[in-house]
């Protein structure tokens, strides 16, 4: 059986495998948490997401979720916000408009704290990006956002009291971070750091959420990669951006970097769903936790039951900080992929779902249109026509339609999402 067969070669070529790993992050669970092995097993959604209110957002990320973070260390010559920063929200964020955390603050009325910079990695021992603007590169979750929530959610004001409203049990911590990791600059281009790749980034995805569970979180929503294959910038032709204001003097072929950002994309999202699990039932240390693994492009939704995979997990999971490429599961999600559920996906196959503008609906192109060098700019007057803002990020409407289903995914009852508790 396909399944079968799909299965036992995962395990074969990760058992088989002996390549060291840059010993960037932990394999497991650090030991500090005074906590107990979780024995939890998998049950229904409303099970597995212990939040009983929503009443605060925690946000990182990069240009998908920044509100105006990168534009206060452009216009303070490279100098961080100071604690308690009051983030403002921009009617100019990348997608023209309004970020989707305004949207779910909006629709909630939750406490939105967005620690997010466009340009961000996870972390630049990784894949560093540098700014001229700033001098320096993009500042990234691991060395700047994360270390400016801990020190907002430490501090109090002269009078006492605490700058942020973020209560363990009415808290969600939201992490989309991989565009720039994955893209031009970093690992499509070969440029990350000598010895690191893509489990390293992937490492640090899981550090940065391990750092915020040691700090009090208890309720985490990991976002998946968008299918940045798709966006005009990693295009195959006829659909291609070509040069453009990002990525300048191009001479790479679009069809085959189409082909590597979709492996890519496809390899992290798989190792997102099948980790997830892997650190809650297996790595322990996350008793009390609540996870999300919200599907906004990838592969979560698998139609096999995810019991032949679970079965597993010790072998995989020992075998797992040794494997220094996920080739293999490019093949397997090959297989599988047709019949999984997707979000920005089925706005591709779906779109008048989704999009409604005035114009005719469009996932290929975009709407603002500029010159390499940014300038000379165009924008379609039907801007919710549109699945892309520019050649990288989703459009405005697009960010809507993130904001609506991740309301639905903290309820507790979401399509796009899968749902573990420590």
């Amino acid at each position: 059986m396909k399944t079968s067969l799909a299965l036992a070669s995962i395990s074969a070529l990760l058992a088989g495998t002996t390549f060291a790993h840059p010993p960037s992050y932990p394999p497991t669970r650090p030991s500090r948490h005074p906590y107990p092995t979780s024995t939890s097993t998998a049950t229904p959604a409303t099970q597995n997401w212990n939040l009983a209110n929503f009443t605060s957002l925690v946000v990182f990320g990069d240009s998908y979720t920044d509100d105006s973070r990168l534009g206060y260390f452009i216009s303070h010559a490279g100098a961080a916000p100071p604690v308690a920063y009051a983030n403002p929200e921009s009617l100019a964020a990348s997608d023209g408009g309004r970020i989707w955390p305004e949207y779910v603050k909006q629709y909630t009325g939750a406490n939105l704290y967005n620690y997010a910079v466009s340009g961000a990695v996870c972390d630049n021992n990784i894949t560093p990006r540098w700014f001229s603007a700033i001098d320096a590169p993009f500042p990234a979750i691991a060395q700047y956002e994360l270390p400016a929530y801990l020190a907002d959610s430490a501090y109090h004001y002269p009078n006492g009291t605490k700058f942020m409203t973020d209560p363990v049990d009415a808290t969600v911590y939201a992490i989309w971070i991989g565009t720039n990791d994955l893209g031009y600059s970093a690992f499509i281009q070969d440029e990350q750091v000598a010895g690191t790749n893509l489990t390293t980034y992937i490492d640090c995805v899981y550090a940065q959420l391990a750092r915020l569970y040691a700090a009090g979180g208890r309720n985490f929503v990991l976002m998946n990669v968008a299918p940045l294959n798709l966006a005009p910038i990693y295009e195959a032709e006829p659909f291609s951006a070509g040069d453009n204001q990002y990525w300048t003097n191009r001479t790479d072929n679009f069809t085959e970097t189409s082909g590597r950002m979709m492996e890519q994309v496809v390899a992290v999202n798989a190792v997102f769903e099948y980790r997830t699990p892997f650190e809650v039932l297996i790595g322990g240390g996350w008793a009390g936790a609540s996870f999300a693994v919200y599907d906004v492009n990838g592969l979560v939704g698998f139609p096999l039951s995810l019991s032949p995979l679970t079965s597993l997990l010790p072998s995989l999971w020992s075998s797992r900080s040794r494997n220094p490429r996920f080739d293999f599961l490019v093949s397997f999600a090959d297989d599988y992929a047709p019949l999984c559920p997707a979000q920005m996906t089925d706005i591709i196959h779906n779109p008048s779902e989704y999009l409604n503008g005035t114009a005719p609906l469009n996932v290929t192109g975009f709407v603002h249109h500029c010159n390499t060098t940014g300038g000379d700019c165009v924008a379609n007057a039907s801007p919710d026509s549109f699945m892309w803002y520019d050649e990288l990020h989703p459009s405005e409407q697009t960010q809507r339609i993130v904001a609506r289903n991740f309301v639905d995914v903290v309820r507790g009852a979401s399509k796009w999402a899968s749902y573990w508790s420590g």
